[in-house]
């Protein structure tokens, strides 16, 4: 919750049920994920984190953050031009992902300690992403009943979404260099 009310505050409220949408179609598709998984692949904890060595590798760091580019700005400009619709089937492709592969691997919980800091970041940015991906249906709406071209769009809300994907990126890249 402390990534997400600065969220209403950039969007001024107006976009809750945006973000709300957001959430529940990611809920939704990790909970899809999740129960079709069928099989299970047990993998133990890390049991010797080095933490006084931490090796940054910037071409891992650069191929996690343009794949992680490419998903967020699908969602939010594809999402807008399409009134929303790929924004929801993108969202809910990832949750179908994250739930499968936590199934699937059945994961300890040491594992998910590490690596779902940089989960809170990435899965952040592409609700952030999401919710303006969702404004298209609104902007569609404006043009096609008033004949107006009503687009308020505020830097901030793809500023944002993309510092939080950089954060993700680097803890990501830091977890895959090290202990991968």
């Amino acid at each position: 919750m402390l990534l997400i009310s600065p969220l209403f505050h950039m969007y001024r409220l107006k976009n809750t049920s945006a973000l709300l949408i957001c959430c529940f179609v990611i809920i939704c598709g990790y909970t899809l994920g999740y129960f079709l998984s069928d099989t299970a692949i047990f993998l133990h904890g890390i049991k010797n984190i080095p933490s006084s060595v931490l090796t940054f590798k910037i071409e891992v760091f650069c191929n996690i953050f343009f794949k992680n580019l490419l998903v967020g700005l699908s969602i939010a400009i594809i999402g807008f031009l399409t009134s929303g619709f790929a924004a929801i089937i993108i969202l809910f492709w990832n949750g179908m992902m994250i739930g499968s592969f936590l199934k699937t691997y059945q994961i300890s919980d040491s594992i998910i300690h590490y690596f779902a800091y940089h989960g809170i970041f990435e899965i952040t940015a592409f609700l952030c992403l999401g919710m303006f991906g969702l404004q298209g249906i609104s902007f569609y709406v404006n043009l096609f009943r008033n004949n107006k071209y009503d687009l308020i769009f505020q830097k901030e809300q793809l500023i944002y979404p993309f510092i939080l994907l950089i954060i993700a990126g680097i803890i990501e890249s830091l977890l895959i260099s090290n202990f991968v």
